[in-house]
C-alpha cells in the first residue's frame, strides 16, 4: 500500500509540475504596443541633398527607423503596386543567398540604404522589408533616376 501512495503521490507531483511549467507564454507584444515599442518608419530621399540623393547610377535613401531590428531591400524597375510587393520573409531569405542584397541591422534614427547599378532616366521601385519583432514589415518607395550626365565615347588612340 505504501508503494502504492507513494506512487500516485510522485504522479501527482510529476502531474503539477508538467501543468505548472506550461503557463501562458503568449504574451507576445504587437508591434506598436507596450511601452517603448513605437515603431517609425520613414523613406525619403532628396535631389542633390548630399546625404541623400538619386544619381544616374546610384541612389541614397535615408530611412528614418525607431523598434525596427533589422531590413533589407530590393530594387524593381518601374512602378511596382503594394499588393505586387514580395513578403517580408520571402525578402529576407533572398537576401542572404547569392546575388542578395543583405541583411542590415537597424539603429534608431537616421540608416542609410545606398543602391548601385541603376540606370539613367529610368523609374524604379525601392521595396524595403523591416522586422519588428517576430512580424515584417514591407514598404517601397519610387523614384526616378535623372539622365547621364556625360555619355562615354568609345575611341581609339
Amino acid at each position: 500500500m505504501k508503494k502504492f501512495k507513494f506512487s500516485v503521490f510522485c504522479l501527482s507531483m510529476l502531474f503539477l509540475l508538467v501543468l505548472g511549467g506550461c503557463s501562458d507564454d503568449n504574451n507576445e507584444v504587437t508591434p506598436g504596443e507596450g511601452p517603448g515599442s513605437e515603431v517609425t518608419i520613414e523613406i525619403e530621399s532628396g535631389k542633390g541633398d548630399e546625404g541623400s540623393a538619386i544619381y544616374a547610377t546610384s541612389a541614397t535613401i535615408s530611412l528614418n527607423l525607431k523598434g525596427v531590428e533589422t531590413y533589407t531591400y530590393q530594387v524593381e524597375e518601374g512602378s511596382v503596386s503594394e499588393s505586387d510587393f514580395p513578403d517580408g520573409e520571402i525578402m529576407f531569405a533572398n537576401a542572404e543567398k547569392e546575388n542578395g542584397n543583405g541583411i542590415f541591422t537597424a539603429q534608431d534614427g537616421k540608416n542609410t540604404a545606398y543602391l548601385y547599378g541603376l540606370n539613367g532616366n529610368t523609374k524604379y521601385t525601392a521595396i524595403f522589408a523591416f522586422k519588428v519583432g517576430t512580424e515584417y514589415q514591407v514598404k517601397g518607395f519610387e523614384f526616378t533616376t535623372p539622365e547621364y550626365s556625360r555619355r562615354i565615347n568609345a575611341s581609339s588612340r
